[in-house]
């Protein structure tokens, strides 16, 4: 020991492949990254936005797909810079992934022993359900769930940092993972690999408990459901659930839970790269394809966007064709002497060509429908066009009612309504009688 270094870098081996097949890999395993951020923030975005969803189910799914995000995140950038040639990583650098790696992991088991009980609670007791699993209660179960874990892995990589590690430090691995990290270290490691043994027993299984006792309870209580669709029904708020519990503890276990860590560490690569990079894929996706709130609510979602996307390109050239239309009325009320604006040296069809050309940029990329008054601003006027509305003779109630209308902005002060609390909400109508709204008629 005396002869040898110690060590301050690390050296991932990641996979011993060809080159040409380290790139597919690197594409595939980016697609795959992209994907799950993708999909996963889909799911918080559905959470969020449909007032169905607002379950502590979906609560509860939402916090688990915002934790597949970071958690993916822990190791998926490491896993590309890998592929590209970039193997070495820091002291510093591996217990960092370390640490996230095992706090959001373990976080992820305590979420899913809570999203359990969840279940347990709304099949075996439904009419106490609003009020056992209410707002406050879900909050604190998954603050519970983030602290616990965070604190639990901080002593656990503590206990790892105290070690000293001598050259050379390759990691046999594509991330830094305690087991292959253990085995570099130039002092005896049986404590820490016992420590780390019961730690991931604990963690795991103990979270594997909750899980299964309370899935026994669900199936005992839908057994007792005397109908059929009944039965179906309260089983499927759980199919989602069950199948993310057995994808994740099943690789898990067999890749921790060992007495040793001494075994082949080639199919752990593989293992891995499913619990870390493909996992959090399957999550987002397994909740979409077997939920039928969650299909609902994303086919609602993509149509309503679809609706505003349509309506938009119609309300910007109705908008565009009712103001021209404003426009000229506008011109033929004020005349270049009228008005304080333009010069009396500029002639009508001068100023007509101006406004008709500043109304035709302004219209080219709205900051939002025109045609929605809601939308409307009164600082939207530009200061010619605040003069010209406002200094050209007209009566003082006319001038109020065009210069502070509540709904402001270029159409409003045009075109504003008698009643502007009638107009709001409503759609633009090209067809409008310039006349009824004029103050310069």
């Amino acid at each position: 020991m005396e002869n040898q270094s110690i060590v301050s870098h690390f050296f991932l081996v990641g996979f011993t492949i060809s080159v040409e097949l380290q790139f597919f890999l690197f594409v595939v395993f980016f697609c795959i990254y992209l994907l799950t951020v993708t999909a996963n923030v889909a799911i918080i975005t559905l959470v969020r936005v449909d007032n169905r969803l607002h379950t502590p189910m979906y609560f509860f799914l939402s916090q688990l797909s915002f934790l597949e995000i970071w958690y993916t995140s822990s190791i998926a950038p490491e896993l590309l810079i890998n592929l590209a040639g970039w193997k070495d990583i820091s002291f510093p650098g591996c217990l960092s992934q370390m640490y996230f790696y095992f706090s959001l992991g373990s976080t992820e088991f305590f979420l899913l022993g809570v999203m359990a009980i969840d279940r347990y609670l709304a099949i075996c007791n439904p009419l106490r359900y609003p009020t056992l699993m209410n707002g406050q209660v879900c909050v604190q179960a998954t603050a519970a769930c983030w602290s616990v874990a965070f604190l639990s892995v901080f002593f656990l990589i503590l206990l790892i940092s105290r070690l000293t590690f001598c050259q050379p430090g390759v990691i046999n691995h594509f991330f830094c993972d305690i087991p292959p990290l253990l085995k570099l270290s130039c002092t005896d490691t049986f404590v820490e690999q016992i420590v780390v043994f019961f730690f991931a027993c604990i963690i795991i299984l103990t979270s594997l408990f909750c899980t299964i006792v309370s899935y026994v309870f669900i199936v005992s209580t839908i057994s007792k459901i005397p109908s059929t669709k009944g039965r179906k029904k309260a089983f499927s708020t759980c199919v989602s659930h069950f199948t993310v519990v057995t994808i994740l503890y099943g690789t898990v276990i067999f890749i921790y839970v060992r007495p040793s860590v001494s075994d082949p560490l080639n199919v752990n690569k593989i293992m891995g790269v499913f619990n870390t990079v493909v996992t959090p894929l399957l999550n987002p996706l397994i909740y979409c394809l077997r939920n039928k709130e969650v299909k609902e609510a994303l086919r609602k979602v993509i149509n309503r966007k679809r609706w505003q996307i349509g309506n938009m390109r119609a309300c910007w050239d109705q908008s565009y064709t009712g103001l021209a239309a404003v426009t000229d009325k506008l011109v033929e009320a004020f005349g270049p002497a009228d008005c304080a604006a333009f010069p009396p040296s500029v002639t009508a069809g001068e100023m007509k060509k101006h406004k008709a050309e500043q109304y035709r940029l302004q219209i080219a990329s709205p900051p939002a429908p025109l045609c929605h008054p809601a939308f409307f601003d009164w600082s939207s006027c530009s200061t010619d066009q605040r003069t010209a509305l406002c200094s050209c003779p007209m009566t003082p109630t006319h001038r109020k009612h065009a210069c502070d209308c509540s709904l402001g902005s270029l159409h409003c002060c045009l075109h504003c309504c008698q009643d502007p609390s009638a107009m709001a909400g409503s759609f633009c109508d090209t067809d409008f009688d310039v006349d009824l709204y004029n103050p310069f008629n």
